[in-house]
């Protein structure tokens, strides 16, 4: 096929060939953020759930029937049927990118390894614009109860301290979000501080902060941090392999950049008042084992420094079956009929199966 001579349906078979042989989401390319969390850990398919349905539903038993007692001989036992289930109700987000080429610049393209770098290079571009919208988004909450184009991310699930000073099961709802979180309702104080009657107190995530607990990163820092680890059943892996691969590896701890680094001069200290929790290894800065990870996105947040703790056996990506970047064929209108456009196609939200096994720290 000579390209001088391409036409509309020769250009949408070359994009469609060329596409096919390009490695799949390899990026080569300057990015935003030094590193993605979201797209290259949390969307792996084997960290993925796959469904379908009008939305994300799952049932959780968030209450106790209370039946269990001691008895005497032969006295008569009352049946007590309770319905224990709450259903927690997530509604999908779709995100969206696209490239394009014109048939013109396939003729001025017109080597074969010319229109590769083309497409390739148009094809990454866009892949890069969906990566950095996944990243920002994955850190925020949507922007109120009205908000239906973002996902819910770690911020709703796991919302911070707003004021005073403490730590427990206090995570309730997001600001943005006084009556529910995921269609539960977690009934906790305006300010997150405090524990109120009503609602479901195990749909609560554990948060920490404030003056006595969490000021800067020191001993007092650690010591609560510790505590939290032990609150929410956070693992440690055993062994090196463990802290990349297999079920300990589902357990992050995330901060912003200067956060980082006060973790790593502290690591270097190695006194007698830090303890052996905090560590440098492998090459990672680790506590009890678990891996440190600056996310860059969280240096917007330089107030409150939040320290995030995420067990990601309970806290996942759900994507809608069928839509897992979804590559659509090369396609054009009547409007640009010289215009090829590829669509890649997302429907998913964040999920959280289990609040209590989550947790943050941050400064007031």
């Amino acid at each position: 096929m000579a390209l001088d001579g391409i036409s509309n349906a020769d250009l949408a078979d070359l994009i469609a060939t060329t596409t096919k042989n390009l490695p799949k989401m390899r990026l080569e390319h300057t990015f935003e953020y030094q590193h993605y969390e979201v797209l290259d850990r949390w969307f792996q398919r084997d960290k993925t759930l796959i469904g379908s349905g009008t939305s994300i539903q799952r049932n959780i038993i968030l209450d106790s029937s209370g039946n269990a007692r001691h008895v005497r001989l032969y006295q008569e036992t009352t049946v007590n049927v309770v319905d224990l289930q709450s259903q927690l109700d997530v509604p999908w987000r779709q995100a969206k990118t696209q490239w394009s080429v014109d048939r013109r610049e396939a003729k001025r393209n017109s080597a074969p390894s010319a229109f590769v770098g083309l497409v390739k290079g148009r094809r990454d571009e866009a892949m890069i614009s969906l990566a950095d919208l996944l990243e920002e988004r994955a850190w925020q909450s949507p922007d109120d109860s009205s908000d239906d184009l973002n996902p819910y991310g770690i911020p709703y699930y796991i919302p911070k301290l707003a004021s005073g000073a403490g730590e427990g099961f206090y995570g309730g709802s997001d600001t943005n979000f006084a009556a529910t979180t995921a269609g539960i309702d977690p009934a906790t104080s305006g300010d997150n501080t405090t524990s109120i009657a009503g609602g479901k107190p195990k749909w609560r995530s554990y948060c920490a902060g404030g003056t006595g607990y969490y000021e800067s990163i020191n001993a007092t820092a650690l010591r609560t941090l510790l505590l939290m680890f032990l609150k929410i059943n956070f693992q440690s892996p055993f062994v090196v392999k463990d802290l990349t691969k297999g079920p300990k590896s589902n357990y992050r701890i995330y901060c912003n950049a200067e956060t980082y680094v006060a973790f790593v001069e502290l690591a270097r200290q190695q006194n007698d008042q830090i303890g052996a929790d905090l560590a440098r290894y492998n090459g990672l800065v680790v506590f009890n084992r678990v891996p440190i990870i600056h996310i860059p996105y969280l240096d917007n947040d330089s107030t409150a420094d939040p320290i995030y703790l995420v067990n990601h056996n309970m806290f996942m990506p759900f994507v809608q079956k069928g839509e897992y970047f979804r590559e659509s064929e090369p396609m054009n209108d009547r409007h640009m009929p010289d215009v090829h456009t590829t669509f890649v196609d997302l429907s998913y939200n964040f999920l959280c199966l289990n609040r209590r096994r989550q947790g943050v720290m941050n400064k007031i």
